[in-house]
């Protein structure tokens, strides 16, 4: 049975494995078919797995991983890049464990944007929720995977789209995710002015005039030996 680790930060990335469950599932399912067994990796114990059922979570530093040598067929980091304090040493142990390919889904957070008449207001609060974010995010993922000994099999992007504004749908979740960051952990924002411009987002919705983009990079590393 092939097997799989992944490292996900939910509580900041805010997308709830809506869009990565799937693509996950899929590049799954094309490189190792139905039998995928997936253990999960967090800094912090947590009530609630967001990811495929059945995934064991378990407790680890990126940096040093409780695994032995190559005893994953693949890696799947979502949106972790951003936070890793030693991104090559994260990658470098990546490439230990794994005697496949390993995927890093990374949110390139200058393609975040919102579209409403409120255009304005909702740049500010966007820059504001995105100020701490990474610049230059290809290349500072190019220099961390040399630096850890990988080679890029495959690279590219997509941009996703949302028209919906309502629970469960992707754009819910960001609008979730940014309130509680602005308001509540950063207190960067007051609770009434976010919630006007939530207010006009959903009455954009109902008229049918709202859209989010999300801009996502998507690479593939191995190996300097060709893992995978």
């Amino acid at each position: 049975m092939t097997s799989c680790w992944t490292a996900d930060r939910r509580d900041a990335a805010g997308l709830h494995w809506m869009w990565e469950r799937a693509t996950a599932r899929r590049w799954a399912r094309s490189r190792a078919g139905p039998g995928l067994h997936g253990v999960a990796l967090d800094r912090a114990p947590s009530e609630r797995w967001l990811g495929p059922s059945g995934w064991e979570v378990v407790r680890g530093d990126a940096a040093r991983l409780p695994f032995a040598d190559g005893v994953f067929g693949a890696a799947l980091m979502v949106d972790v890049f951003e936070w890793l304090r030693h991104p090559s040493a994260a990658l470098s142990e990546a490439g230990r464990v794994t005697a496949g390919p390993i995927v890093v889904v990374q949110t390139d957070w200058d393609g975040l944007w919102f579209e409403c008449e409120e255009a304005e207001t909702g740049r500010e609060l966007t820059r504001m929720y995105t100020s701490g974010a990474p610049l230059g995010l290809s290349g500072a993922l190019a220099a961390s995977a040399a630096e850890a000994g990988l080679s890029v099999r495959r690279r590219g992007s997509v941009t996703l789209r949302g028209e919906r504004l309502q629970p469960g749908a992707l754009a819910w979740d960001m609008l979730g995710t940014m309130r509680r960051w602005l308001v509540i952990e950063a207190a960067r924002v007051r609770a009434r002015r976010f919630d006007d411009w939530l207010g006009e987002l959903h009455a954009a919705a109902a008229e049918g005039h709202f859209s989010m983009l999300l801009r996502r990079l998507i690479w593939v590393l191995e190996g300097t030996g060709g893992n995978g």
